[in-house]
């Protein structure tokens, strides 16, 4: 895999692996690096969200796609205990952390200039707006503009496959390609909680092939998905079958990340707003903590080992670095659990085998909707109002719900009892000092009753399994990729759905 390493003895520079490197969509989100023998010049395209990782180390500097390429030269293990304090509670990492101390994540940024013995000098980083005044109209009128633009100027190479979920993001995508004319194979459901019904909904109103794939739930599944994604994301492990899913073609497919973060305030709420622009960060960062820090108490004392206070300090520390912002809070959000978790699925996933558009993260459109305050964003009614004016043929066609009688027959038919047994025998490989007898019998407990086992499995698997399997066998797994084999994937795509029309 796509790896650069760079040796100095103090007299001349020795480099092993390619030495020029390019990835992603020309214009779009992309990453590269190029080597020159004297300074090794880098990017990530928008402000680090394509993944890159960096390595520094007396006398050795690297670069990689994957932390796992950059493990076999890593002298020095030691693992940064406070970043992994936060990642057992947040599910994702602040800034550039990462598990390691000498490997840290490509900064928010687009750029970096690096000559070996000295630190990365970081090019090309976010400035943000004056506070947006446009009334709400106007604020409309605004994003649809912004979203047209950023659709026409991309360029797909490959058949058009827009992921759909039951959110507004994808079907806003969907609704522009359609309206500029573009020609979309097919849309893609991951069948996951309410999702199903709403896309199904969305595909007969635009007459659209569907494709439906079945989450498998499989433990397999999450070892695999934290190799692929640089044991940096509590989630994910749903889009292993996916991938098979979509099959082995190339595609172009068109991405809804970023979108509720900017345009619906995903996870604002009233009170940590007003915490935030008061300054009270402390108490705002020990809040958003403790929420999983008590479910984690569930499984047991896993969390002792990862001090809640050090944890406390890094959030709080990121939160200030962003005080006095217009939205301040998105941001915290934005750079983040965005930039450092969801971007994995986005691109270190999709984009292992396609070619993967991110509307959403235009440069011109994260700007504007950064500087809207945020009570114009918070709770997801700008978003349901852009799309409502802009697509007004199909403002009927209603989105997901997330609560009910039947999401409770939902939560009921997703017992397996079956899975307990599995979680067991797979935990069973990660018993240790973290995963002790009782952490492994409650984890295996929490598979079976809870369709989101990543508040309870995810970060503390993880954990468990990075401090525990050599890097040999991390490699094996990067280099499988964790995929189906190829002929398991014609059963997937049996759920190729065809509505009346299409």
């Amino acid at each position: 895999m796509p790896c650069l390493i760079i040796r100095s003895d103090g007299r001349k520079l020795q480099s092993e692996g390619e030495a020029s490197f390019r990835t992603g969509v020309q214009g779009g989100a992309c990453a590269w690096w190029q080597w020159d023998g004297r300074e090794l010049k880098a990017g990530s395209e928008p402000w680090g969200f394509y993944p890159l990782y960096l390595l520094q180390q007396p006398g050795v500097i690297g670069i990689a796609t994957s932390i796992v390429e950059l493990l076999p030269f890593l002298e020095d293990r030691a693992l940064d205990e406070t970043a992994l304090a936060v990642f057992l509670r947040l599910g994702y990492h602040m800034g550039q952390d990462t598990p390691w101390r000498a490997i840290r994540a490509f900064p928010a940024a687009s750029a970096i200039s690096w000559v070996p013995g000295q630190a990365p000098r970081v090019l090309d980083e976010f400035v943000p707006q004056e506070a947006c005044t446009l009334p709400r109209q106007a604020i409309i009128r605004r994003y649809l503009e912004l979203f047209e633009a950023s659709i026409a100027a991309s360029a797909p190479s490959n058949p058009v496959v827009v992921p759909l979920s039951g959110g507004r993001d994808s079907r806003h995508i969907l609704f522009e390609l359609l309206r500029a004319g573009r020609k979309v194979e097919r849309v893609f459901t991951t069948w996951r909680g309410d999702d199903i019904d709403a896309a199904r909904r969305v595909a007969r109103a635009t007459g659209m092939r569907h494709q439906v794939c079945r989450q498998r739930g499989n433990m397999r599944d999450e070892l695999r998905k934290n190799v692929l994604t640089s044991f940096c994301s509590d989630e994910h492990g749903w889009v292993i079958p996916a991938i098979d899913a979509l099959g082995e073609q190339p595609l172009s497919l068109y991405d809804g990340i970023a979108g509720g973060m900017l345009s619906a305030g995903a996870f604002l709420r009233d009170e940590d707003v007003r915490d935030f622009r008061d300054g009270r960060f402390g108490k705002l960062a020990r809040r958003f903590l403790v929420r999983r820090h008590r479910r984690l108490q569930r499984v047991g004392d896993v969390a002792r080992h990862f001090p809640l206070e050090a944890a406390v300090a890094r959030v709080e520390a990121e939160m200030r670095r962003l005080a006095g912002r217009v939205n301040g809070l998105t941001e915290f959000y934005l750079w983040n659990r965005t930039r450092r978790e969801i971007t994995l699925y986005t691109f270190e996933m999709l984009g292992m085998r396609h070619e993967v558009h991110a509307p959403y993260l235009s440069r011109e459109l994260v700007g504007f909707l950064l500087s809207l305050p945020p009570e114009e964003v918070i709770g997801k009614g700008l978003h349901t109002e852009t799309i409502a004016t802009g697509y007004p043929r199909y403002a009927g066609v209603p989105y997901e719900k997330r609560t009910g009688l039947k999401r409770q027959l939902r939560r009921v038919a997703a017992l397996r009892p079956s899975m307990y047994f599995e979680a067991r025998s797979v935990l069973a490989d990660l018993r240790g000092e973290l995963l002790g007898p009782r952490e492994l019998r409650r984890m295996a407990f929490h598979c079976a009753v809870d369709e989101r086992i990543r508040e309870y499995v995810g970060a503390p698997l993880c954990i468990a399994q990075l401090t525990q399997w050599p890097v040999e066998r991390m490699q094996l797994e990067y280099v499988t990729r964790g995929w189906l084999p190829r002929g398991q994937a014609s059963a997937a795509q049996a759920g190729l759905e065809k509505v009346p029309g299409s």
